[in-house]
């Protein structure tokens, strides 16, 4: 009986942390391509969240958008967030697509542009 009510115990830990947002998270990455810094690119980023929500279901969208610096850096800080969609669409290269479920404050998310996906060799 003692491992049923742990079981149980278990169950409603799991659930009770599930659907939360995580408070002041910051996104960022590199972007590169041959393992060299694409610079001013722009990176589209769209967060997903809960609050004030049914508990199941994200909230609609938010939209971001920032541009790579010399390096490829880029980084945005998000209010609140359970979901983020990176992705880009830079001329001369295919489109790159990253998405994670947001369970920390701090998220690295690199882009990388293989040989292929240049239409400039």
């Amino acid at each position: 009986m003692v491992r049923l009510g742990r079981f149980w115990l278990l169950i409603a830990f799991v659930f009770s942390s599930c659907n939360e947002d995580v408070q002041g998270v910051l996104i960022e990455g590199y972007v590169q391509h041959e393992s060299k810094p694409v610079d001013s690119i722009t990176i589209y980023i769209r967060n997903y969240y809960y609050e004030g929500g049914d508990g199941e279901g994200f909230m609609p969208v938010e939209t971001y958008s920032v541009e790579t610096d010399s390096i490829g850096y880029y980084s945005v800080l998000i209010e609140r967030s359970a979901y983020v969609q990176v992705d880009t669409v830079p001329t001369g290269y295919s489109s790159l697509f990253k998405d994670i479920y947001v369970t920390r404050k701090k998220n690295r998310i690199d882009l990388q542009f293989s040989p292929s996906d240049s239409s400039n060799p």
